[in-house]
């Protein structure tokens, strides 16, 4: 699916690095897709603060929420989650893809 990247979500950054490299570990069975080409930098005075991405997520933590548009930061995206595959995503949270293909 072209214009997303998709990030499995994690409790903490403790769950995320209990994990091997390959290992999905403890995940929250939520998936974030991010809308690509839509990075902003946040500003204070002229001095950039954070990155952020639009994106498509989990409303609750419960596994395979219902989604909804938000917007997310690189540090909450390198904090709390790892990047996979798109064939990973549509196992995980099918209700993530209904929303995108617009079942």
């Amino acid at each position: 699916m072209k214009g997303y990247k998709f990030y499995l979500e994690y409790p903490s950054n403790k769950d995320k690095r209990k994990g091997k490299i390959n290992d999905l570990g403890n995940h929250s069975g939520n998936v974030c897709a991010i809308i690509l080409d839509t990075r902003r930098y946040g500003q204070v005075m002229g001095h950039p603060i954070e990155i952020t991405y639009d994106a498509i997520s989990g409303l609750t933590n419960n596994p395979n929420s219902e989604v909804c548009s938000s917007e997310v930061s690189q540090s909450w995206l390198s904090g709390r989650c790892k990047d996979i595959q798109e064939r990973i995503a549509r196992m995980i949270h099918p209700a993530l893809f209904r929303r995108l293909d617009g079942e």
